[in-house]
């Protein structure tokens, strides 16, 4: 999917968004607060696209005017939407209120930390929150919205597949959590998650991890010599979407590359250019510094603590090698982290 607002003139609106598909059109909801002003394909000719082979027929442009939306121009908290995936492409804001950084949230965890997406929401004018639930194509365009300096996005991408746009004049921070709390964390969710399959996960990482759910919701959580079996003779293909988690994201475009011991080194120097790394036990620090970061009010970015279960099950799996084999990249990884982490703390 790729869009854009090419002009906003006051009375009148003209922009453009290509569908996934490549015969289809498109289809735009105009909405403010919440309430819906218009739904209407997209119909104007782009013959740029018919020549890049991008669509058949090139009707992917749109215009909106104040025929359409009688008083138009003093609308100023409207929002045009994609009808089908409900992305933002395009928002008018209130100048005086909005934050005109571009900021990016490397989403480390599997459940994703969306109260604080959420809570910094209203203070941008682009917002796309969970971009790991869209194709590449649509994920790149999210990084490429012209005129504008206020755009917040977050997704538990591959950095290495994201790494060129964020260079584009974006602000990275993270937050990561300890690697077996971490790894507890998913175990819990993945058996949680049931059969709603496209519920917190989305629909392609339920696919994704169906295999480590069949294997999550069969763990013998009551005995740990039993756990600890359990992970010893796990599926290699279940133990390939548990092992190191972070540094795979921080190092590789593909989930299946086989990590080095450079890797450990490649990682940390990524998380070098992030502003702001945080570590989930210290999350009411992170809150803090992404509050400083923005010129927000103290408090209004949410302090989103490890889940106690997480914490409980993270000590005993700790104390398996069999899970400790699995995350032998990420344990170093966290440890020079939290080490620098530590060491910020005592200088400030």
């Amino acid at each position: 999917m790729l869009f854009n607002i090419e002009h906003d003139l006051g009375r009148e609106i003209i922009g453009y968004l290509v569908p996934d598909g490549f015969t289809g059109r498109a289809t735009i909801r105009v909405t403010r607060r919440g309430d819906e002003l218009l739904t209407k394909q997209t119909d104007s000719l782009r013959e740029s696209l018919v020549h890049a082979g991008r669509h058949e027929t090139g009707l992917c442009g749109f215009t909106i005017d104040d025929g359409e939306i009688p008083g138009l121009a003093e609308i100023t908290d409207l929002e045009i939407r994609d009808a089908e995936s409900d992305v933002i492409i395009y928002r008018r804001y209130n100048p005086e209120a909005i934050v005109r950084q571009k900021i990016f949230r490397l989403e480390t965890h599997l459940l994703p930390l969306s109260r604080i997406d959420r809570a910094v929401q209203p203070r941008f004018q682009f917002y796309f929150p969970s971009i790991d639930r869209f194709g590449l194509e649509t994920t790149h365009q999210m990084f490429l919205m012209n005129n504008t300096d206020s755009v917040y996005a977050s997704g538990r991408v591959s950095y290495r597949s994201v790494e060129y746009y964020l260079d584009q004049g974006y602000t990275s921070v993270a937050m990561v959590q300890e690697p077996f709390e971490e790894l507890a964390e998913r175990v819990l969710l993945l058996r949680l998650i049931g059969e709603n399959r496209a519920g917190i996960l989305g629909l392609r990482d339920s696919v994704t991890f169906e295999t480590v759910k069949s294997f999550a919701s069969g763990l013998p959580l009551d005995s740990d010599r039993a756990l600890s079996r359990a992970f010893r003779d796990m599926d290699p293909e279940v133990a390939n979407m548990l092992t190191d988690p972070v540094t795979r994201q921080l190092t590789t475009r593909l989930p299946d590359e086989v990590l080095k011991p450079s890797s450990i080194g490649q990682a940390l120097s990524v998380l070098s250019g992030f502003r702001i790394v945080g570590v989930r036990h210290r999350a009411e620090l992170f809150a803090d510094a992404l509050v400083d970061a923005l010129s927000l009010h103290t408090g209004e970015v949410p302090v989103v603590e490890p889940i106690p279960a997480a914490r409980e099950l993270g000590a005993r799996l700790r104390e398996m090698p069999s899970v400790e084999r699995l995350l032998e990249h990420d344990i170093a990884v966290f440890h020079f982290l939290s080490e620098a982490f530590e060491k910020s703390l005592i200088e400030s």
